[in-house]
């Protein structure tokens, strides 16, 4: 049932997730939290249509086991797992239909869904991140675990695209800089600090030229 109309697609922990021209999104694959968005928690071998999107989607997120999709209207609807709040409902409810986001307030234009965390980026050019937040990923001067939207530390503005790892995120600036927060154990920062975590955006060092896209996974970007 996809052999046209595909706009973007989108893997998470055994399963897919495509939206189409026509703004409908289809899921297949694993589905024992609900990360299809049919409704149901039954496996499926073909497409699915994801339930409650009336409006188009203009983006989709996918990672662990939870999806989250931006609509025309620039809210943020999410699925799945929810341990960490990272649906964004103000629950812990795994979902198997969408949920719509608090506290976006129509102001979305992009998301990028985490291991147990997810992000917006707004039209202001700001970002909100919500769920798990051990690791200083939500970057909100905290480690505190959010079930709803909270602003990203000093990124207001300026942002032009987000990504997010499992237990890091990074956005690309306007001015081709990268900033990242979250977990550095390994160094997925960029920043040549300690291992360490950091709870604020840190800059990426050694970016000799301006970035123009990023892409972050579980822990290296």
């Amino acid at each position: 049932g996809l052999a046209s109309g595909v706009i973007a697609v989108t893997a998470g922990n055994g399963y897919t997730c495509a939206f189409t021209s026509s703004g409908r999104v289809k899921c297949w694959g694993a589905n024992w939290l609900g990360q299809l968005g049919d409704g149901t928690k039954e496996l499926s071998l073909i497409p699915v249509d994801v339930e409650g999107i009336e409006n188009g989607v203009i983006g989709i997120s996918a990672n662990n086991n939870h999806t989250c999709a931006v609509t025309t209207d620039k809210k943020v609807m999410c699925w799945g797992i929810n341990e960490f709040g990272q649906l964004g409902d103000g629950t812990k409810q795994d979902q198997p239909a969408p949920v719509e986001v608090k506290k976006i307030l129509g102001n979305a234009v992009a998301v990028s869904a985490g291991g147990h965390h997810t992000c917006a980026l707004l039209d202001s050019g700001g970002v909100k991140c919500w769920g798990n937040n051990e690791s200083g990923q939500l970057g909100d001067n905290t480690r505190i675990e959010r079930g709803e939207p909270a602003y990203v530390n000093n990124l207001l503005s300026g942002v032009t695209a987000i990504s997010v790892g499992e237990y890091h995120s990074c956005a690309l600036m306007d001015t081709g800089g990268v900033k990242c927060w979250g977990s550095n154990s390994i160094g997925e920062l960029g920043n040549g600090l300690p291992d360490s975590s950091y709870i604020t955006p840190e800059d990426v060092i050694n970016l000799s030229d301006a970035a123009v896209s990023i892409s972050s996974w579980d822990r290296h970007t």
